[in-house]
């Protein structure tokens, strides 16, 4: 009868983990990250900085990611998110996990808000890195907290992609963890 309660709970509180990248995922911008090697300074896109990555002789200035500058909406990805809220949030969680700082969240609202994307159910997650690490520790960590065997994730980068995917090998989640693990590289930014 213990395992019987045991299994039954575990059900219970299973959960759905629906986790978007925002630049170049949900949205494509103007915003760029001004690069300085040796005095001289370029711009780049987030699109060139995802290949590329930061370099330890480069300095990096990503104030223009505060704001969000001119943004398109990528309607193919932010239909996908709009499901996920419509979905609701028992046993659900819908994620924004962007590199961007911290102190982008409320243009990032803002935005979402102002394409009619209800964020009171949405979860900011801004690590301020770029670093793919990040954003598996992180997914890792929530797929513990919440008994997540459902995960989705949608990201232009696959450098971010192929960290999340490790997750599937991880030997902290036995075979058959997942009941769904839905990880994909999108690039529909391209297209605008």
């Amino acid at each position: 009868m213990s395992l019987l309660r045991e299994y039954i709970r575990e059900i219970i509180n299973e959960s759905k983990l629906r986790v978007f990248d925002f630049d170049d995922t949900l949205v494509k911008s103007s915003s760029r990250i001004k690069v300085t090697r040796s005095g001289k300074e370029k711009y780049i896109t987030p699109a060139e900085f995802a290949i590329q990555g930061e370099k330890p002789e480069h300095e990096y200035d990503y104030s223009e990611f505060l704001d969000v500058i001119e943004p398109h909406e990528i309607r193919k990805v932010t239909n996908i998110l709009r499901n996920a809220i419509r979905a609701g949030a028992d046993g659900r969680e819908t994620v924004i996990l962007s590199a961007r700082a911290p102190g982008s969240e409320a243009s990032i609202r803002n935005y979402l808000e102002d394409i009619g994307i209800d964020t009171s159910n949405i979860t900011f997650a801004l690590l301020g890195t770029a670093d793919p690490g990040a954003k598996k520790a992180w997914i890792k960590r929530r797929i513990i907290d919440k008994n997540v065997k459902d995960l989705l994730f949608l990201d232009d980068s696959g450098k971010n992609v192929t960290a999340v995917q490790e997750l599937k090998d991880d030997p902290d989640f036995p075979t058959g963890w997942f009941d769904k693990f839905d990880v994909r590289k999108v690039s529909y930014a391209a297209e605008l």
